[in-house]
């Protein structure tokens, strides 16, 4: 058990105001500036809402049953009762108290459009292929102020004054009421509270939910709304069909996601899902990428999110993206990271590298990760032939299944085929190699199928495709991630040792 925090007179007067409903702007300001400079402040407060969660779990709060909360706290007796109980429950009131009457003091029910005289209440800190508007109006500057928006492509990312950050993905419409809250009509979005930006709320039409210091998404589209809880703990606030809240608010903490329709205003539990927000937009150093840097790659498609390009290491090898009619970004979650998002409604139409890795061995391995929404023949993963001339191919055939097309040194092409179609929704690791003697696929870290091969044509193409091909209506539809050339054949256990990587840390 932890020892209680030592006493500090200005919090708990603090507190006391909030308790009493006394809490002035200046006082408030105090508050969220303790929680941002001092970690004494911050311990404390994550003592009440370590203490908050627990006492909600213990009387059934939390969304574990979807029970609805009944906050009953037993009054104080009038004998003497220690400091760690008496501590408790004003842990408990004040972290209830806290988020609200922040939230309170930040809630706005008049929106009006942003102007240039308005409150700035966020930055815009990353632009990805984005298009935002304000009025129907292109917004250029990278402040935010008070008023309604609306994200008709790409993604973008506000930094509010508090430390919180929030990623935005189109489609979407949003109004930035304070720098506490938001208000999400329809899309995605995930934010990252920090604890200085305890009860930064996000409101949809069916539900406000107040951060405790977290990482959360929130997605509100088909007249219903989902609240994912990725780290941390969350406060929701069902409404009631006149829009205002109600009696019974529901505690949600790390890997609990609920949902609540427009037509019954009932919360249903769900499954945490973890591949459908962009939660970042920075790649992480796991141990994936670090295993394929040891491997020797000539070219590494990390597939981070960048606007105006395919990043590669080496930066040579870097290509153009593609772009079409759609809403959805040309990125999103990946295996490790972000992924290449190709086809549906996204505006992602692949890429293309007009300066080709160079494969001079005769022997090669294609690594990628791929997810398919759907099968449709022809769908490319990656091929660098163009006009019937090039090295390999990486496709679907007419029956769905990854196909793997190599051309030799004497001008012939062989494929190998897997033996079942692609499973769809979900990440599949595929490998192809050539040897000199055999050509093989390897998929999820096992060979499946091989036939002989000689080694590889050494003629070097004009370009590589991924996500599509030189010929018209070849995309793939889904995601391609961490794709990767060597120019030799990996061995058995080191494609092994890959799969196994890419679900560690």
């Amino acid at each position: 058990m932890k020892s209680p925090q030592p006493a500090d007179g200005e919090l708990q007067e603090l507190l006391a105001d909030l308790l009493d409903g006394e809490l002035s702007e200046d006082a408030r300001r105090r508050l969220n500036e303790r929680l941002s400079s001092d970690p004494q402040a911050q311990a404390l407060y994550l003592d009440f809402c370590e203490t908050h969660a627990a006492l909600s779990w213990e009387h059934g709060l939390v969304i574990a049953d979807l029970e609805p909360s009944t906050r009953d706290i037993v009054p104080p007796r009038t004998d003497s009762i220690s400091w760690t109980r008496a501590w408790t429950i004003l842990a408990t009131l004040a972290a209830t108290f806290l988020v609200a009457a922040i939230a309170w003091y930040s809630d706005s029910d008049e929106v009006v459009e942003p102007t240039a005289g308005g409150a700035v209440v966020a930055q815009l800190v990353s632009r990805i292929d984005a298009v935002l508007t304000a009025d129907s109006l292109p917004w250029e500057t990278n402040e935010i102020r008070v008023g309604g928006y609306e994200i008709e492509r790409g993604l973008v990312q506000l930094e509010f004054a508090s430390g919180v950050s929030v990623l935005i993905e189109a489609p979407a419409r949003f109004d930035a009421v304070s720098a506490e809250r938001l208000v999400l009509h329809a899309g995605r979005l995930s934010a990252n509270v920090p604890p200085e930006g305890v009860g930064f709320t996000v409101e949809t039409p069916e539900a406000d939910v107040v951060d405790f210091g977290t990482e959360f998404s929130v997605e509100v589209g088909g007249e219903e709304s989902e609240v994912h809880v990725f780290s941390g703990h969350v406060q929701v606030k069902p409404k009631t069909e006149s829009g205002s809240e109600q009696a019974d608010a529901i505690d949600l903490r790390t890997e609990q996601a609920i949902r609540i329709s427009e037509a019954t205003r009932q919360p249903a539990g769900i499954d945490l899902a973890t591949d459908r927000f962009i939660r970042s937009i920075n790649e992480p150093q796991k141990q994936y990428p670090m295993l394929v840097k040891q491997l020797g790659f000539v070219a590494y498609y990390r597939m981070p999110i960048r606007g105006g390009g395919l990043a590669c290491s080496p930066k040579k090898y870097a290509g153009e993206m593609l772009m079409g009619e759609g809403t959805r970004p040309a990125f999103a979650p990946g295996i490790v990271g972000a992924s290449l998002r190709v086809g549906g409604r996204s505006v992602g139409r692949g890429a293309h590298i007009e300066n080709p890795p160079r494969l001079t061995s005769g022997h090669f391995s294609l690594v990628a990760w791929v997810y398919a929404d759907s099968r449709p023949p022809g769908g490319t993963v990656a091929t660098d032939v163009s006009d019937g001339d090039g090295r390999f191919a990486l496709s679907l055939d007419r029956n769905g299944r990854l196909t793997g097309t190599v051309t030799t040194n004497e001008d012939k092409q062989v494929s190998v085929s897997d033996l079942s179609s692609v499973p769809l929704n979900s990440w599949q690791f595929v490998v192809l190699t050539l040897d000199g003697k055999q050509l093989r696929m390897y998929r999820n870290g096992d060979p499946l199928v091989s036939t002989p091969c000689h080694s590889m044509t050494s003629r070097q193409p004009s370009t590589l495709w991924m996500g599509t091909s030189a010929e018209p209506q070849r995309f793939w539809n889904g995601r391609i991630d961490e794709l990767a050339l060597f120019d030799r054949a990996l061995a058995a256990d080191e494609i092994a040792k890959l799969y196994q990587a890419a679900g560690t840390e």
